[in-house]
């Protein structure tokens, strides 16, 4: 990773994010899941995201990882024309992200953003 540091700004807030990176790496453990979940929230927290979320490519695509989900959210099955469920079935390599929901093809098809606005 090649990191660019213009002024002492940059340089202080880059210290703090691997700061911050250090402390998730070294709270993980054996449960992968807890591993998981500590990522999602460091990257939800570096994006200045309102949620995030880690979808598995198992047998069954399922979130193990999830960061400040909406209020009432239901984690159930994964279906078609929810941003979860797309992305993951979408094979995507890369994080996802949404910078307005309101504004994308999710905002009319999944119950969840729907629920929420």
């Amino acid at each position: 990773m090649t990191t660019v540091v213009r002024d002492s700004g940059d340089r202080k807030r880059t210290q703090e994010w691997l700061a911050s990176f250090n402390e998730c790496l070294l709270t993980f453990g054996p449960d992968p899941r807890s591993n998981i979940s500590s990522l999602t929230a460091f990257c939800g927290d570096l994006l200045v995201a309102s949620s995030a979320f880690y979808v598995h490519f198992g047998e069954q695509k399922e979130t193990w990882g999830r960061w400040n989900p909406p209020e009432n959210w239901d984690p159930g099955e994964l279906s078609e024309g929810q941003l979860l469920y797309e992305s993951a079935h979408r094979g995507m390599l890369e994080p996802a992200v949404i910078r307005d929901l309101s504004r994308s093809e999710f905002a009319h098809t999944d119950p969840s953003v729907l629920r929420h606005n």
